[in-house]
C-alpha cells in the first residue's frame, strides 16, 4: 500500500469533510455526521491551523487526514484539538500513526511543541488504551458539557 502524506488545500475541504463524515459516522451511537457538518467542522479546523492539517492518500485516493492546533501554555506550546479520521475500509493499516507522526514532526520542528492533548470517549476501551500505549496519561481535568439553553436557565435563577 503506497500511502502519501502532504498539506491539505483549502480547494479539498469538501472532500475531506466527507471523509471526515464517514470516518465517524455512527463511530459514537451518539454522533451522525453528515457531509455538510463534516466540510463545517474541516473548514474551521483548517482556518485554525492550515499548516498542520495533512492528508493521507492511497494511490491518488483520499483516505484520512488529520489537524492539530498549536496552544500556548505555561510551560510551552501545546498541540491541542487534534483528531485523526481514516475511512473505515483503510482503518487498522497504520494510518493513524503515519499521519499522526508527520504531524507531530511539523509540530515539533516549527512550534517546538512541549506536550500534546488530546480528547477522547471514555466509553469504549478503545481508543483509551491505545493512546496509553503511545504514552498519553490521564489527567485530573474533566470535560464538561450542557445545552446553552439548560446553562441560560441555570444562570438567570
Amino acid at each position: 500500500m503506497q500511502v502519501k502524506i502532504r498539506k491539505v488545500t483549502k480547494e479539498e475541504l469538501s472532500a475531506v469533510g466527507k471523509v471526515w463524515a464517514s470516518a465517524f459516522n455512527d463511530a459514537y451511537k451518539w454522533e451522525h455526521w453528515s457531509d455538510e457538518n463534516g466540510v463545517k467542522i474541516v473548514s474551521y479546523m483548517y482556518e485554525k491551523q492550515p499548516d498542520l492539517f495533512l492528508l493521507a492518500e492511497v494511490d491518488g485516493e483520499m483516505v484520512g487526514a488529520t489537524w492539530g492546533a498549536i496552544k500556548p501554555h505555561f510551560d510551552g506550546n501545546h498541540m491541542v484539538d487534534g483528531a485523526v479520521f481514516i475511512l473505515p475500509k483503510y482503518q487498522g493499516k497504520g494510518l493513524y500513526r503515519k499521519l499522526s507522526t508527520a504531524r507531530l514532526k511539523e509540530a515539533m520542528k516549527k512550534y517546538k511543541v512541549t506536550g500534546v492533548q488530546i480528547l477522547a470517549s471514555s466509553t469504549n476501551e478503545f481508543p483509551i488504551s491505545f493512546y496509553k500505549r503511545l504514552g498519553f496519561k490521564e489527567t485530573s481535568w474533566v470535560l464538561l458539557y450542557t445545552k446553552p439553553e439548560e446553562l441560560l436557565e441555570n444562570l438567570e435563577k
